[in-house]
């Protein structure tokens, strides 16, 4: 020990460092006892250490408890390892929680540890009724209005002087204008949006403004758009659309998992709930990526639980500065997904594909279809109530509509291959779907083929 101590500071910074962060335990849970055939057997591992690392890639950090003893063992090591510990705060919907949280925001030293800042409108986001639930809610985790605590805790969220991450984790389940709240705690379309906006404005605060943030997360966030930032204008006090626009502006790294409501007794008809066509073919697009465009370097895209980008359509613009991109549960059933990748060849650096999948046939009975290029119709855009409406194109008659497609990730590989040049790294695989932590985890997804046929 003592000749570990005589190190410079700028080592004994760096073990701690290597202790907080931690080696990622590999799970295994959703692979159902297939091996990955095509690792050649000469081949070496793959570790996530050979590219760029963040440390905030992981929500919790994976090895607290560490830290914990290391930072006992010496007085060299309590600072470095305060640091660590607290760098990364996580609030839940419990009173426990917000008393630790406002303890730290208390203390100057531990609250200029903070650089990321978690808030978990629930203690299971994965929801009660989720079938990857692994407990129930807690004593006060009904859902039904935000509690006044956790509203307070978040309009204090800028008095972290050195903040740079903030993370918001709403429930996986969620329930549309039609659809059905059966009690099983699913947050409504408007609790959502008083917590999203509290949350802005807190980041936003008059007297207090995190302008140090740079990179948002928002996990789980409903496929349907505040009415306000759609009329442009706000109609009350609260300043939701510019509070909006100037969190926004300053955002270089954007981390969107979308959520998507079930239809729980015709699964079968889920696809064709209309929030979820409107969201991904007009309101991502002009709403939440169009008015960060410019600024973008770092993009994280997923849903929850749903294949977007054959159906519903998804549609995307060019971001001129995008270096890392990473997509989850995209589907691909033409070039366009491809061709808008490739689009950024200029730029991009770091390209991560999780749970990617190619719709090689396809099949429709109600639905306009354009067979030769393998694409959904969909009327031109409306507006309903209000609202901008983005909807397939339905057939007079139900005769079925079908195609297949020749393409193989070989092609694609090939394609990212000589059109990519300044690509560094590349990931294609499957994340944990088994937890849904698949977005939580995409910064350590390692590369895996698996023979696996779906029919969606």
């Amino acid at each position: 020990m003592p000749g570990l101590l005589q190190l410079p500071p700028e080592l004994l910074a760096r073990i701690v460092e290597f202790v907080a962060i931690g080696k990622p335990a590999q799970d295994d849970s959703c692979d159902f006892g297939n091996k990955n055939k095509y690792q050649a057997s000469k081949d070496p591992a793959f570790s996530s250490w050979n590219r760029p690392y963040n440390k905030f890639g992981l929500t919790p950090r994976p090895d607290v408890a560490s830290l914990q003893n290391l930072r006992l063992a010496s007085r060299h090591f309590s600072h470095a390892c305060e640091v660590q510990l607290y760098c990364c705060v996580r609030l839940l919907p419990d009173e426990a929680s917000a008393s630790w949280y406002n303890e730290i925001l208390s203390t100057p030293r531990l609250a200029g540890s903070v650089q990321k800042v978690i808030f978990q409108t629930r203690e299971v986001p994965v929801g009660k009724d989720s079938s990857w639930a692994c407990q129930f809610p807690g004593p006060d985790d009904d859902c039904v209005e935000p509690h006044p605590f956790f509203l307070d805790a978040l309009d204090q969220v800028g008095q972290f002087p050195n903040l740079e991450h903030v993370k918001m984790v709403f429930s996986i389940k969620c329930v549309g204008p039609r659809g059905f709240d059966d009690g099983n705690y699913q947050e409504c379309e408007g609790f959502r949006e008083e917590i999203l906006s509290a949350f802005y404005a807190g980041l936003n605060h008059r007297e207090h403004p995190a302008t140090k943030v740079y990179d948002l997360s928002i996990k789980d966030l409903q496929d349907i758009t505040p009415q306000v930032f759609i009329d442009g204008t706000d109609e009350d006090e609260n300043g939701f659309v510019e509070n909006y626009k100037q969190v926004m502006s300053k955002i270089t790294d954007l981390s969107l998992q979308l959520a998507t409501e079930e239809n729980e007794y015709t699964p079968e008809n889920t696809l064709h709930i209309p929030e979820s066509h409107d969201f991904f073919g007009h309101e991502l697009k002009t709403y939440w990526l169009g008015p960060i465009a410019e600024n973008l370097v770092y993009l994280k895209l997923y849903t929850s639980e749903m294949y977007f980008g054959m159906y519903p359509k998804c549609n995307l613009r060019t971001f001129p500065r995008l270096r890392k991109l990473l997509v989850g549960n995209l589907s691909v059933v033409n070039d366009d997904p491809i061709d808008w990748i490739l689009c950024h060849a200029a730029t991009l650096e770091q390209l991560t594909l999780d749970c990617a999948m190619i719709a090689v046939g396809a099949k429709f009975n109600q639905r306009t279809v354009d067979v030769a290029n393998r694409r959904v119709i969909y009327l031109p855009l409306t507006v309903e109530e209000g609202r901008p409406c983005y909807r397939p194109q339905p057939r007079p008659k139900s005769t079925q509509q079908r195609w297949l497609w020749s393409t193989r990730w070989h092609h694609i590989f090939k394609r990212f291959q000589h059109n990519l040049p300044h690509l560094k790294y590349f990931v294609f695989g499957e994340g944990n779907r088994g937890q849904n932590a698949c977005f939580d985890e995409a910064e350590i997804l390692s590369c895996k083929l698996t023979d696996e046929v779906s029919v969606l």
